[in-house]
């Protein structure tokens, strides 16, 4: 029952928070400042676009890439990777964070003051709220990803792949099981940026959401709730034998009892963000399992990608997952569990489906990584898609350079090492010059081209070169 009503964010430190914020609570005065009337976040993520670095690339209608919002968002990436998260609890607005969910409670207005008022006035409930908001967010591996609208709200998306690696090998880390968070911000009259909630992905609500039904439950208790509950609110109330049922078969893991659990819900519970996240992923399921909470999630929350990530998840798992064959009378391995054609197609419409919000290159790039040079058809408009996004992974060059290398296609490849140059406004001369995978490439035309188009190069020591293997 804790891990459903508490969710995936900060379980740990629910105890504490709430023992001090109900010690705030009786200590507040009453008559304090009235908070400003705002609702709950809303309950669809629309797309506005996201803006991209690669000056080749166009940025989609309504987006900039100097906005306030999107300047911040790269000063948080880099405060992450060498100070931690300061630069977000520092920003963080704790006491709008509260006015998002307190308005919505059914109490009085007393007690609604009240609770307002109650991380204004102890400061340990204060350092509480900013370990919920930071807590499982690495940092040195975040990448920010641009800015995005949650409904009508602006939002920051960021990857975070500090976590054990599936694939040690990648550069472009575990990407199979990044986690996706979003801080929903609010611009300042000096256009500086405020954050003022957290919606992970894992997890499936924003954690303003989490926090009222963790209170809703707490007034409940002491019988401080009237009587004007709404519909989802009365279901909860009424439905919590069956939530502790439910609860504890997700914990058991067997899939078949979790979903006699979740069919005995109410139907306003069986609709929750928070449950439906927990249904598709607790238990083995077969894509067909899953795809019951994903449609019934679409349904309900148009554009929301959290279903999408739940089936690239799926898919992920199946790619990555270790499949125990014997290697001879004593000695087991493993292996990649190979995909039929079918699931192939299948990930790559998950990852479309999910990339219409997300926008992350680093999805085409690993689903690239899987073709290779072998499938070039399938991988070439992956990595060509994922060089029109941002961030601009130099990833998405290496895998396209190691497609050309292998068909000998050195027009391309002159092409797309002068494309990475640009980007990152590097000369990769001394590169190509010393690895040995672009031997074959040095004694062609194109590789003089390149040089004397982009680098002045003497033809006479560029010969030079060629005739030295190795340099």
């Amino acid at each position: 029952m804790k891990a459903l009503l508490n969710g995936n964010v900060a379980r740990t430190r629910a105890s504490a928070a709430m023992s001090l914020l109900w010690l705030s609570l009786a200590q507040a005065v009453l008559g304090g400042e009235p908070a400003k009337p705002e609702a709950l976040p809303p309950g669809s993520f629309v797309l506005r676009g996201s803006p991209v670095r690669d000056k080749s690339a166009v940025a989609p209608p309504g987006t900039s890439l100097s906005t306030p919002e999107h300047l911040f968002g790269l000063r948080v990436e880099q405060a992450m990777k060498t100070n931690g998260n300061w630069l977000i609890t520092s920003t963080f607005d704790i006491d709008t964070f509260f006015r998002r969910f307190v308005q919505t409670l059914p109490v009085s207005e007393g007690t609604r003051q009240s609770l307002s008022a109650a991380p204004r006035n102890n400061e340990a409930l204060r350092r509480d709220i900013l370990k919920d908001v930071v807590a499982g967010i690495a940092g040195s591996r975040i990448r920010f990803l641009g800015a995005r609208r949650l409904g009508q709200e602006p939002a920051l998306l960021f990857r975070d792949t500090d976590t054990p690696p599936i694939v040690s090998h990648r550069d472009i880390e575990n990407v199979g099981s990044a986690a996706y968070f979003a801080f929903i911000t609010e611009r300042q009259p000096d256009s500086s940026i405020r954050l003022i909630d957290v919606q992970r992905f894992a997890g499936g609500e924003m954690l303003s959401q989490t926090m009222r039904r963790r209170i809703l439950l707490e007034l409940a208790r002491k019988k401080l709730l009237d009587d004007r509950l709404s519909a989802n609110d009365q279901a909860l109330m009424l439905g919590l034998e069956g939530l502790r049922l439910f609860d504890s078969r997700c914990s058991y893991g067997h899939f078949d009892l979790i979903k006699q659990a979740y069919e005995k819900l109410p139907t306003e519970l069986q609709n929750d963000r928070s449950i439906l996240y927990r249904y598709a992923t607790s238990g083995e399921q077969s894509i067909k399992d899953l795809l019951v909470p994903v449609e019934r999630w679409r349904l309900l929350y148009p554009g929301d990608p959290t279903p999408d990530l739940l089936v690239v998840d799926f898919y992920w798992r199946l790619y990555h997952g270790p499949r125990h064959v014997q290697d001879g009378p004593d000695k087991d391995v493993y292996a990649y569990a190979a995909w039929s054609a079918q699931q192939e197609e299948a990930v790559t419409a998950a990852i479309q489906k999910a990339n219409a919000w997300l926008g992350d290159p680093a999805l085409e790039i690993h689903l690239a990584s899987y073709y290779g040079p072998k499938r070039p058809d399938k991988a070439r408009p992956l990595l060509q898609q994922a060089l029109q996004r941002f961030p601009l992974e130099s990833q998405a060059f290496a895998e396209l350079l190691k497609i050309d290398l292998a068909s000998t296609n050195f027009v391309g490849v002159a092409d797309t090492l002068r494309r990475q140059e640009v980007a990152f406004q590097t000369n990769l001369t001394s590169m190509v010059a010393a690895r040995q995978e672009y031997a074959v490439f040095r004694k062609s035309f194109p590789w003089k081209l390149w040089q004397r188009n982009y680098h002045d190069a003497n033809i006479k020591s560029l010969m030079d070169v060629v005739a030295q293997p190795g340099k």
